[in-house]
């Protein structure tokens, strides 16, 4: 018993330690903080040093300790819920956070909207987070909801099967092509006239700027256009397509418009999805990873009631 506690306060301390010198946080600090990873690690079925791990990325990025906290613990909840590494959930909740200018309280809320529409359709997700996040500050910019740019990917990647890198660019592509109608007389890679875009969406009764000239949200644009592509004949619908999508992202974009009705269908999911992360969480916590790693966490509780940590260091140092 004494030498697997002892192991245990030195695989608890080395997790510290790094914390400690990747933070820049003193020794005292980081210890101080150990109560609250070991909570929240039996809250959501982890391990205190996946707790850690995450906490000590979100400071490095320049986070406070609650807001650390706070994105610990949906980055973390994120990673048991979809079967991927933390650090691929801190990437993914970074990206999506920064990409739309949200805040550390929105970071449950975003991994609710992955989680969703991940149980909800045939991408997972892993394949959802990742197209997002080669478009979620493009999207900002335009406009765009994280909602509405998250059913737009998941229907893409849905119907094509594509790799979800490939669908996040395709309509990053997009919104390019829609953003940069100011410079008349610029003409693409592929020899498409910029001024292209906003008559062939014109011709449709849809316009691209407002009364005032400015560019109007990619989003509204994109709804008016799903909404009525269905009564569009072929040759109008193979234009369009080409004006805004280009010759490589055009078959994309057709997927995402000739299956509009299943769009608006994730955005609402997306929408009403709060407490998702939650729900199959749970699930999780019913099975034996999660009961192994709670045993873990209520060790290491029992074992710090008893043995000082810094009695083990200065025990170590002394037969050293």
């Amino acid at each position: 018993a004494l030498q697997e506690a002892t192991r245990t306060v030195v695989e608890l301390d080395k997790s510290l330690t790094e914390q400690a010198m990747v933070t820049g946080m003193s020794r005292q600090e980081v210890y101080s903080l150990l109560s609250s990873y070991q909570n929240l690690a039996q809250s959501i079925g982890a391990t205190t040093k996946e707790v850690a791990e995450a906490s000590s990325e979100f400071i490095k990025q320049g986070k406070s300790i609650s807001e650390a906290l706070t994105l610990s613990k949906a980055a973390v909840s994120a990673a048991k819920v979809a079967g991927v590494s933390v650090s691929a959930s801190i990437n993914y909740l970074t990206t999506a956070l920064n990409g739309f200018k949200l805040s550390a309280d929105d970071a449950m809320s975003v991994s609710d909207k992955f989680a969703a529409i991940a149980a909800a359709s045939a991408s997972d997700y892993d394949e959802i987070a990742t197209a997002l996040s080669k478009v979620a500050s493009q999207a900002k910019l335009a406009g765009m909801s994280i909602d509405y740019t998250t059913a737009l990917l998941t229907t893409g990647l849905e119907v094509t099967r594509e790799a979800p890198e490939t669908m996040g660019t395709a309509l990053k592509t997009i919104i390019a092509r829609m953003r940069e109608i100011s410079d008349y007389g610029e003409t693409l890679e592929d020899g498409t006239d910029l001024n292209n875009v906003e008559t062939q969406l014109k011709y449709i009764g849809i316009a691209l700027t407002d009364d005032k000239g400015e560019l109007r949200s990619t989003e509204d644009v994109l709804d008016e256009l799903g909404k009525k592509w269905q009564d569009l004949n072929s040759n109008q619908q193979a234009a369009i397509a080409k004006a805004l999508a280009g010759t490589r992202q055009q078959s994309r974009l057709i997927a995402m418009m000739d299956n509009y009705e299943r769009v608006q269908e994730l955005n609402e999911i997306s929408q009403r999805s709060s407490g998702a992360t939650a729900a199959q969480l749970s699930k999780y916590m019913e099975g034996f990873e999660a009961a192994i790693n709670n045993i873990k966490v209520a060790w290491e509780k029992l074992v710090e009631t008893f043995v000082n940590s810094n009695f083990v260091a200065t025990l170590i140092n002394g037969g050293a």
